[in-house]
């Protein structure tokens, strides 16, 4: 029994020994990091919001803290982090997709599908996106969803329409009652009505009447689908 114990103890020893041993070697030094799902961040700025500096041992890294940092940053919806050993370090990152503009101050404010600003924007020309007018941001907050009934409208409708057609709608402007109009890059302008459970599906109904008049070649069109049974156009 007594031998077994100083076996135990020695091999205790040696694994101690390995594990120090381990956290200086150049082999366990992180020489990559691998960034994947990024478009707007670029991978070297996904390294340092993880606070990955190579050279770094990847033993003492860690990588629940390393993941926490870079969901810090508004364009980020969720991130896994992985240890590849011996050196390399992988960071998948799903990142947010601006879906709109809304007017913020002197300039705009980029937000996603969940009404969450993603970054303030200068010039209209840097991203090609519908506005949503008619939105009170004066208390927005990057990373944090706008609480405001009005952007969660123009969100629903833009988020009804393929990814595609985005770029066909100038404007979605939300009045103080809720009530819905959209304009086009050719000038139309659509009539949705008051915020209701039928906006997705006016959106999409719209969405292939346009489809049919340009194909057509027709542009510049009035278009009231306050009932989505009974849409009305006006030449």
């Amino acid at each position: 029994m007594g031998m077994l114990k100083k076996r135990l103890i020695v091999l205790l020893f040696l694994v101690m020994l390995m594990g120090a041993a381990a956290l200086r070697l150049p082999l366990f030094a992180v020489s990559a990091v691998l960034v994947e799902g990024t478009q707007a961040l670029s991978p070297d700025a996904v390294g340092l919001l993880a606070g990955i500096r190579p050279g770094d041992n990847i033993f003492r890294f860690d990588a629940r803290e390393a993941a926490e940092g870079v969901l810090d940053h508004p364009l980020v919806q969720g991130v896994t982090v992985q240890k590849i050993l011996p050196d390399r370090i992988k960071i998948v990152v799903k990142e947010r997709v601006p879906i709109a503009l809304v007017p913020h101050f002197n300039a705009y404010l980029a937000v996603d599908a969940s009404a969450v600003p993603l970054m303030v924007v200068n010039d209209l020309s840097v991203l090609r996106l519908p506005l949503i007018t008619g939105v009170d941001t004066t208390e927005a907050r990057l990373g944090e969803a706008v609480e405001s009934k009005a952007l969660l409208v123009g969100v629903d409708c833009l988020r009804a329409l393929d990814r595609a057609w985005l770029e066909q709608i100038s404007e979605v402007h939300i009045d103080k009652n809720l009530v819905i109009t959209a304009y086009t890059m050719d000038k139309s302008v659509i009539t949705l009505g008051i915020a209701d459970n039928q906006v997705a599906a006016k959106m999409e109904a719209l969405q292939a009447m346009l489809r049919d008049l340009y194909s057509r070649g027709e542009r510049g069109q009035r278009i009231n689908l306050t009932q989505l049974n009974r849409p009305v156009i006006q030449r």
